[in-house]
């Protein structure tokens, strides 16, 4: 010890060179010396830029998790001292957690694409990256960070990696991560497909929302052109292993393209999936090794009742086919009604039979919307180039004259330099301004010299709104002098709407045009719009509001006249509201006029029953919920026996547990019902809000059903959510259970958000030192943002285990932990 303090400056540890030793060892060395004060000085000191002196030197020789094995060593001998010293104990204690989650901070400031960016351009070394990828508390962000090192890692570092997933509890992260090490260090393929096999798949949106593997057949699907032959057989096993029928078939379609006697397992199991389109889509990739399966597959898009869906199929499947059953695939594609969908899968099947393209032409041609016809136009020039110029010629011919300009500017991508020309005279030969000035302004991308002309044209333009947004569109290339016209030009136009909007947005800026920009809307002559401009203007002028009502109700247009009544109906005052109820009463649509009775039903309560019997009708359950929600905070009690029976029609069960949780805020027998619907829930996140829904109204009754429902979630996520959620409410005893259950959650990140949730109401139970040491450690899987937000929940049990001076200390201790961490 002697020796190397002489090799540092002024006694600072921080100051010494590395040799390949003392950084490793230095702390160990104090502690064989007994100096344990002074490991607690070395961790505190700042260098000379006020920064954490041994961090920095660490960091600098690429070792922070030298750091953080230092503070760790420092967290154990404090522990030691709390029956001495308890006040100093929990200070030293918290100043080390605050530290952790400082560096947790920096390291998930750091994208995991830098980190390998850093790694690749050898500004860090791979050691460097992985000390990063240990700070980062988020397990996703750990893998990600992980895996962007991977291809530039050495295999000296591979124990020490492999240690740092296995700390990754969730196996559709750890999975992920181990396919990427895999690739490059092939012994690990045992590993990845364990990880795989403990994945809890996952449905529905929480699928959707999922990092990583979300479930099992993904997993295999994805590592499968990697997957060495030896290793097949144990993701057979996997796959067999899946319940879901249509993901068990998708696993098998993926591993028969390595295993070929897996084909009529493969084959036996796709023909269980109950959707003809991924039937289809399953037996197409199955075809690929048993080519006798594509008449089969065909028979099967065929009976694909979407024709979108059946035209994706078979556009699909035009990859694959061999020349003798294209004509029965062109058979196929020849039912289909829309045209649209008929030329485009003709033109995807022309890729292999060139023949079609006459037919494929013919039927674009026949089709009635412009604007398709054009697109599949351009498409089909991609494949002949020698079409273009008849393709432009076709295109000067489309009667609709935005179709024309649309496609003139998709054309003009293809076209040679030396045919621009020929499209700026088609461009021309546009009589509407609009898609001229249109056209002109993207052609102007290609040929600039073309921007004064298009401004030009756009002030011709005599559809307003049109104007307008050519207006909009233009100024973003437009140079500054050209800009001031903006207010000259809108001074010009004749339509009123898109004055007034315009005018109004101005005014915002300019209040004195406010009187002219009411004067233009009481000249709109369209209702709708003349309605849109007096809400927006009412704001400013409440006395329009009776005026706002009157043109409501001209409104031609059912959708329009619901959507202006229910904004309207928020700001009327009482003397208007029986005339807004009977233009409610002409509304068709149910849920619009639900929403609009319930609204209207807080003035007027008798129009609760009607607005519930409209409410029965609505088709949509996710609609009919909402209103039944909005409905049941108004309800009396002899109209909620009647809401009850409306939700229990509800076939969905998170939609029938919403809308029973509301109900039971007025109904509180309702909730052992809803409870029993949210344990049904199959998609976990689903069910977690279903629990937090309800979780305010729980009785004391209820809420040990509400804890099992929220321990037995098998994902560590929603697990750490739900416990969270359910805190607050939790009885000592219950409290106990969850802090127990929060305990068995594997990842630590996930487990400090529980804790986090928790800690607010751990004063209930008796905490101990060592309960306060090992809850401290999971806290500092944090942020230090975190933390700091959990000071006011942990005073209360520093002053239990210490005292006022030891929180006081714990002040300044923030104060200097931040200032290095700044």
């Amino acid at each position: 010890m002697g020796r190397y303090r002489a090799k540092t400056e002024r006694g600072q540890w921080h100051t010494l060179t590395d040799d390949g030793y003392i950084f490793d060892r230095l702390t160990w060395h104090m502690e064989q010396a007994k100096q344990v004060q002074e490991i607690h000085g070395l961790l505190q000191a700042s260098n000379a830029d006020g920064r954490n002196g041994w961090y920095e030197a660490c960091d600098g020789i690429g070792k922070p998790a030298g750091f953080v094995n230092d503070v760790a060593r420092a967290w154990e001998l404090a522990k030691k001292n709390y029956k001495n010293e308890p006040g100093e104990t929990l200070v030293l204690l918290f100043r080390y957690a605050l530290m952790r989650t400082s560096i947790n901070s920096m390291a998930s400031n750091v994208p995991a694409e830098l980190v390998g960016a850093l790694v690749e351009k050898e500004v860090w070394s791979p050691a460097q990256g992985l000390a990063y990828a240990q700070q980062a508390q988020n397990p996703w962000q750990r893998a990600v960070c992980i895996s962007k090192i991977v291809p530039h890692m050495p295999e000296s570092l591979l124990p020490e990696v492999q240690k740092t997933v296995g700390q990754i509890k969730e196996a559709a992260y750890r999975s992920y991560v181990l396919g990427k090490l895999a690739e490059k260090f092939p012994q690990l393929w045992s590993d990845v497909l364990v990880a795989i096999g403990q994945i809890q798949d996952r449905y529905g949106d929480h699928r959707d929302s999922t990092q990583g593997f979300s479930y099992r057949a993904y997993a295999l699907q994805k590592i499968l052109d990697k997957l060495p032959a030896d290793y097949l057989s144990e993701a057979l096993v996997i796959a067999r292993q899946i319940e879901n029928t249509d993901d068990q078939a998708l696993a098998l379609v993926t591993l028969s393209k390595q295993l070929s006697k897996l084909l009529p397992e493969a084959v036996a199991a796709t023909r269980e999936i109950a959707s003809s389109y991924y039937r289809a889509n399953a037996l197409r990739e199955l075809s690929k090794q048993q080519p006798k399966l594509l008449p089969e597959v065909i028979a099967v898009t065929r009976e694909i009742a979407d024709e979108s869906e059946r035209v994706s199929a078979l556009r699909e499947l035009s990859k694959q086919l061999p020349p003798e059953l294209l004509p029965e695939v062109i058979a196929v594609t020849r039912e289909i009604a829309d045209e649209s969908e008929r030329a485009s899968i003709l033109c995807e099947l022309s890729k292999q039979l060139p023949e079609l393209l006459p037919e494929a032409l013919a039927v674009t041609r026949k089709i009635a919307d412009e604007y398709k016809r054009a697109s599949i136009l351009c498409e089909l020039s991609k494949q002949l180039p020698e079409l273009l110029l008849e393709a432009l010629a076709v295109t000067r011919k489309i009667i609709n004259e935005f179709s024309r300009a649309s496609i003139l500017c998709e054309l003009s991508k293809q076209l040679p330099p030396e045919l621009l020309p020929e499209v700026l005279a088609v461009t021309r030969e546009i009589a509407n301004e609009s898609p001229r000035a249109s056209a002109l302004s993207k052609l102007s991308k290609q040929l600039p010299e073309l921007l004064p002309e298009a401004i030009a044209v756009t002030r011709e333009i005599t559809i307003e709104s049109s104007r307008i947004s050519m207006l909009r569109e233009l100024s973003k290339q437009l140079p500054p002098e050209l800009l001031s016209e903006a207010l000259a030009v809108t001074r010009e136009i004749a339509d009123e709407y898109s004055r007034a909007s315009v005018l109004h947005k101005l005014s915002k800026q300019l209040p004195e045009l406010l009187p002219e920009a009411l004067a233009v809307t009481r000249e709109i002559a369209d209702e709708y719009s003349r309605v849109s401009v007096l809400h927006k203007l009412s704001n400013q002028f409440p006395e329009l509001l009776p005026e706002a009502l009157a043109v409501t109700r001209e409104i031609t247009f059912d959708f329009f006249r619901a959507h202006v009544l229910r904004e309207l109906s928020k700001h009327l005052p009482p003397e208007l509201l029986p005339e807004a109820l009977a233009v409610t009463r002409e509304i068709v649509n149910g849920s619009s006029r639900a929403s609009i009775l319930s609204e209207l039903s807080k003035h007027f309560p008798e129009l609760l029953s009607e607005a519930l019997a409209v409410t029965r009708e609505i088709t949509s359950e996710s609609e009919r919920v909402y209103a039944l929600s909005e409905l049941s905070k108004q309800l009396p009690l002899e109209l909620l026996s009647e809401a009850l029976a409306v939700t229990r029609e509800i076939t969905s069960e998170s939609e029938r547990a919403s809308a029973l949780s509301e109900l039971s805020k007025q109904l509180p027998e309702l909730l052992p019902e809803a409870l029993a619907v949210t344990r049904e829930i199959a998609d976990e996140s689903e069910r977690v809000y279903g629990i937090q829904g309800m979780s305010k109204q729980l009785t004391p009754e209820l809420l040990p059903e509400a804890l099992s429902i929220a321990i037995e979630l098998k994902d560590e996520s929603s697990r750490a959510v739900a416990l969270s959620n359910l805190a607050k409410y939790l009885p000592e005893a219950l409290l106990a259970k969850a802090l127990e259950m929060m305990w068995q959650i594997q990842d630590p990140y996930f487990r400090s958000r529980a804790l986090r949730g928790l800690l607010p109401y751990l004063m209930k139970l008796t905490i101990t030192f060592a309960d306060w040491t090992v809850m401290l450690e999971v806290l500092a899987y944090q942020n230090r943002k975190n933390l700091l937000e959990e000071l006011p929940d942990i005073c209360p049990i520093i002053l239990e285990l210490g005292d006022e001076q030891a929180f006081s200390d714990i002040l300044q201790a923030v104060r200097d932990v931040c200032a290095q961490w700044p």
